[in-house]
């Protein structure tokens, strides 16, 4: 289902060009909030669940008025309940880069009134600035995966993912040749958060297409990553990469995502770039458990058992490198580029870590006499239209 919702005017504000990381930890809003209008907020074809705003979804945002644009791929980095001096509400902060390739912050408070916080809070001629708050790096909303044709090299030669089974064997950059545990394939339809990155042949030294989910992380090294993180090697979401030239979001309507496990949390080679394995923590658990997966060499077509008894594991697995966010990866590759973006900050207060994601209500539109105010002007969805 695809949704369309038209803020309301009073309730968004936009962050553009010197305002970003206008100073430490902090970014400003352009002056003044109410310059900016007719905020629209699309979620992308196929999306299964377009009313729950969780960090690492996509939108594409377009607004009027100072910095009007629209941002393809505009990726929620923060959505919780605000509570800012008994005023209630909530905060979906969106990042993303407008028409010219620069960093734009778009701050969404349904059920808020941001503007009269805004301006109540206008004292001593210093504007109020915002914080926006980063995931948890080592946490996904996805589990990381291969598209299913992608070869990985093994003993015996290149092998497709989807014809590797628990059993086989698989060349690993730090331990050589590893058994793999658990194999499972997942089939879905590749829009919105499932739509896939996919590298054409040397975007990043593949020697051919590479083609992985958007949280598959992928092993950087450099000066640069040493400098900024303190470590030689690091492990950057494939997300990251996207520049709408030789790396993009290809949405289709359906793909194959294969995931392999290892006993560690192991680094492979694709296509001849160094990817991750299937990292056991706590999310990827909780997606696989939940998700309709086959298992592939089970005893018993569609057996399950969770990943955990799997290894024999009562905790997570160790990260093979350092993760960075999404947000740490496009600073670090734009540092690499020898490009400057502006890196993301905070919003209001700084945000809870792993809080309920806000979901919104077809039933707070204009007209809400249920306490507080309105989520949006208008909601249109492929059903129906509420005004």
């Amino acid at each position: 289902m695809t949704i369309i919702i038209n803020a309301i005017d009073s309730q968004f504000a936009a962050s553009t060009g010197a305002n970003v990381n206008s100073s430490p930890e902090l970014s400003k809003f352009d002056y003044p909030p109410t310059s900016t209008n007719s905020l629209i907020i699309e979620s992308q074809p196929g999306d299964d669940s377009p009313f729950i705003f969780s960090p690492g979804d996509t939108y594409t945002l377009t607004f009027s008025g100072q910095g009007g644009d629209t941002i393809e791929n505009a990726t929620v980095v923060r959505s919780d309940y605000i509570n800012t001096g008994g005023d209630e509400g909530h905060a979906v902060v969106f990042e993303g880069y407008d028409s010219n390739g620069e960093l734009v912050q778009v701050v969404w408070t349904p059920e808020f009134d941001l503007e009269s916080w805004y301006f109540n809070n206008f004292v001593g001629g210093q504007p109020p600035e915002f914080y926006n708050t980063d995931i948890d790096p080592a946490t996904t909303y996805q589990a990381v995966c291969f598209e299913a044709s992608m070869p990985i090299d093994t003993p015996s030669g290149r092998i497709p993912a989807a014809h590797i089974r628990p059993g086989d064997w698989v060349l690993t950059h730090d331990h050589g040749p590893q058994e793999v545990r658990w194999v499972a394939a997942r089939d879905v339809r590749g829009w919105g958060r499932h739509a896939p990155v996919v590298f054409e042949p040397g975007a990043i030294g593949n020697s051919g297409p590479l083609c992985v989910s958007q949280h598959h992380r992928v092993l950087v090294q450099g000066d640069e990553v040493m400098q900024k993180h303190g470590v030689s090697q690091a492990l950057l979401p494939a997300v990251c990469f996207v520049d709408g030239t030789h790396v993009r979001l290809r949405p289709q309507d359906s793909i194959t995502y294969v995931h392999l496990l290892f006993a560690r949390h192991e680094l492979i080679s694709c296509q001849d770039v160094v990817c991750e394995s299937l990292y056991l923590g706590r999310v990827a658990c909780e997606v696989m458990d939940t998700a309709s997966v086959t298992q592939k060499g089970a005893p018993e077509s569609g057996a399950s058992e969770t990943l955990m008894g799997v290894l024999g594991m009562s905790g997570g697995q160790t990260p093979a490198r350092r993760f960075l966010s999404v947000r740490e990866g496009h600073a670090l590759l734009a540092q690499i580029s020898g490009h400057t973006r502006q890196k993301p900050k905070l919003f209001l207060s700084p945000g809870r870590k792993h809080s309920r994601p806000y979901h919104l209500d077809l039933l707070k539109g204009p007209g809400w006499s249920g306490g507080g105010l309105p989520a949006f002007e208008s909601v249109m969805h492929s059903d129906a239209l509420h005004v």
